[in-house]
């Protein structure tokens, strides 16, 4: 590793002529820039970011918008953020329901404002468990695939099947199965210029998820 940038280092157990040989040379390594590094890490520590939900009731009480980044392809959310499901809960009133996650269910969802005794209309209120926020239901597809989740993947069916439900109610479309997203590796992001431009890459997912929408005879 000397060889590459330190030539002039000669003696191995001197730390203080090793750093000083670094700060000199660390802009000429070509591998990375880390002046450029930190600058961009620190843009991205001090930058304000919605909160993560973390349940979901009905459509008019979700988020509309978010500046939280796709949690698969990582590309910013431009339209409702998607969530995938991963299961769902009753309402309780609170001194027969766990407190903790039933005041989380109430900070979260604005049609129920009693946090500590809910209305006898709102004591069986279902709610649903949400797992990161995505594009659109493709990019949640390709989570579920790929992300290694233990806490999807030991239930990967449920979430599917809610996911899927969570769709139909949004869209009223019905999908055979769980789509899945282009691979976005494939962006040009990520392969360079000779990869796909995001409106490609939508382009593709939009034909895809035809594929999937079940035909009604």
């Amino acid at each position: 590793m000397a060889d590459i940038f330190l030539d002039n280092f000669k003696y191995e157990d001197d730390a203080e002529q090793l750093d000083d040989t670094i700060a000199v040379n660390i802009d000429s390594v070509p591998i990375y820039n880390y002046k450029q590094a930190i600058s961009i890490h620190e843009y991205y520590d001090k930058r304000e970011y919605d909160s993560m939900p973390e349940y979901y009731s009905t459509r008019d009480t979700w988020i509309s918008t978010t500046n939280i980044e796709c949690s698969a392809c990582g590309r910013p959310i431009t339209g409702t953020p998607f969530p995938i499901i991963v299961s769902k809960l009753k309402l309780m009133p609170a001194d027969s329901f766990d407190y903790v996650t039933y005041s989380s269910i109430m900070t979260v969802n604005t049609n129920i404002t009693n946090t500590t005794n809910p209305e006898p209309s709102q004591q069986n209120t279902i709610v649903k468990k949400t797992h990161g926020l995505f594009c659109n239901i493709l990019c949640a597809g390709w989570y579920l695939k790929h992300s290694g989740n233990h806490k999807i993947s030991e239930n990967l069916w449920q979430c599917e099947k809610l996911t899927l439900e969570l769709y139909e109610e949004w869209y009223g479309i019905q999908l055979i199965d769980m789509p899945i997203a282009e691979d976005f590796y494939k962006l040009k992001r990520r392969q360079g210029s000779h990869g796909l431009s995001d409106e490609e890459y939508d382009k593709i997912n939009s034909e895809k998820i035809k594929n999937y929408i079940k035909k009604i005879c």
